[in-house]
């Protein structure tokens, strides 16, 4: 299980094959800092997905039923924490054996862009992260883009959300105190 006082510096998962069998590297750190450090546990993605909504208490295949029927998109999706951090699928490895996970998240924030490398007549797309760190990708660009777009219209608009119930919070609270002082004025 993963510590509940790091599930807020998570800034990515990634599917790997190590020495011990199918693996996770977490990938945590600070934005504001551009650190990102990696630190690889014998455990499926799934079940570092599933520790990782279990911090915020968060119905994922809720939520994931509310994208596909919002966006009409299939799987992957990119998925979102209540503190506006939103993760994008990217297919970070080949698979091995049938059901291998390929897919694994990234939170959008920390990717600054995407390169296209050609060395001997093969292509290489990486992303590049903001502290200048690059992880290879198995998609074409046009996939990658496309999950980033989509990222970014979850990203807005769930801050819009917060931001309209923000809103709706302090008119509330307005017509509270309005509502108190008319209360003071009659009974005068």
């Amino acid at each position: 299980m993963i510590a509940v006082n790091i599930c807020s510096e998570i800034l990515g998962f990634v599917p790997v094959y190590s020495e011990q069998g199918n693996s996770t590297v977490i990938l945590s750190g600070s934005i504001a800092e551009k650190r990102l450090d990696q630190h690889i546990i014998k455990r499926t993605l799934k079940s570092v997905k599933r520790d990782l909504a279990r911090c915020y208490a968060l119905d994922l295949k809720a939520q994931a039923e509310i994208l596909r029927s919002l966006y009409r998109r299939a799987y992957p999706l990119p998925f979102y924490l209540p503190d506006n951090r939103v993760f994008v699928p990217l297919k970070l490895r080949k698979a091995r054996v049938l059901r291998d996970a390929v897919y694994g998240y990234i939170e959008i924030d920390i990717i600054d862009r995407i390169a296209t490398t050609v060395s001997e007549d093969l292509e290489s797309i990486e992303v590049i992260f903001v502290n200048g760190e690059k992880l290879r990708v198995y998609s074409q660009v046009s996939t990658i883009r496309h999950s980033l777009y989509f990222g970014a219209e979850i990203k807005k608009s769930i801050s819009t959300k917060k931001n309209n119930n923000e809103a709706r919070e302090d008119i509330q609270l307005a017509l509270k105190v309005l509502q108190q002082h008319l209360d003071i004025d009659s009974s005068k």
